[in-house]
């Protein structure tokens, strides 16, 4: 009996070292839209080399949402939203929609769980106290995450996004960087890979892409709450 103590252990050490790999890397909390809020999103950054399965992993505080059957690939971006059809009308991407809740202005806390209820990664953001504040509070820039090995609820790990994305809303051009920018502090081989996916990423809706690229991140078919569902063709077969 002995003898499966330690494949056991390393297995479930395994586990709990992917999960802690999993880490909350930008907020769009306050969009610079007049009124209701609808392009307020999160993304996740997959920080290992190996796929890991976010099937059932669930947003416990901040909005609701369970993940589907789906796979964030190494060193990939997922990214949810309020709206996807408002995302897509915008950033030309198509991504997940939370079944409810919004991101508050103010500031929060967001906890994103696994499978097993065990909390993988906890954000308390905020608009004042050191935070970014002003760019990021209804001026254009989401929250991006600096250093996803430090520690993730110290204001200063975080700035204001910088990146043009040529997209204005209410006269306001919006600066982010969602489904991936090379902006995290990696070693450059991890920099050039997270740059290479985010190329591959920007995807319409039936377009072919590569299974190594996309079909990891997404279940083979999404239903997405607007359109045709997401459908991810091999090219590899």
């Amino acid at each position: 009996m002995k003898q499966f103590i330690v494949p056991i252990i390393l297995f479930f050490s395994g586990i709990l070292h992917l999960t802690g790999q999993i880490a909350i890397n930008e907020i769009m909390y306050n969009p610079p839209e007049p009124g209701t809020d609808t392009l307020e999103y999160i993304e996740l950054i997959n920080l290992t080399d190996v796929p890991v399965n976010l099937t059932d992993y669930t947003f416990t505080s901040g909005i609701v949402y369970t993940f589907p059957t789906m796979m964030i690939p190494e060193n990939g971006f997922v990214v949810i939203c309020k709206q996807a059809q408002h995302f897509f009308d915008l950033f030309g991407m198509n991504v997940l929609e939370w079944t409810s809740g919004s991101l508050d202005n103010t500031g929060e806390t967001l906890i994103l769980a696994n499978a097993l209820g065990q909390t993988v990664d906890s954000v308390t953001y905020s608009d004042q106290g050191g935070w970014p504040g002003i760019p990021t509070d209804g001026n254009g820039s989401s929250l991006v995450l600096c250093d996803p090995f430090s520690d993730h609820n110290d204001p200063k790990n975080w700035q204001a996004a910088s990146t043009p994305t040529g997209k204005y809303v209410n006269g306001v051009e919006v600066l982010a960087n969602p489904l991936g920018s090379p902006t995290v502090n990696l070693p450059m081989t991890k920099r050039w890979s997270l740059q290479a996916f985010s190329m591959h990423n920007r995807i319409m809706p039936e377009q072919k892409v590569s299974r190594s690229i996309y079909s990891m991140m997404l279940p083979t078919s999404v239903s997405t709450a607007w359109g045709p569902p997401i459908t991810v063709v091999d090219q590899m077969a």
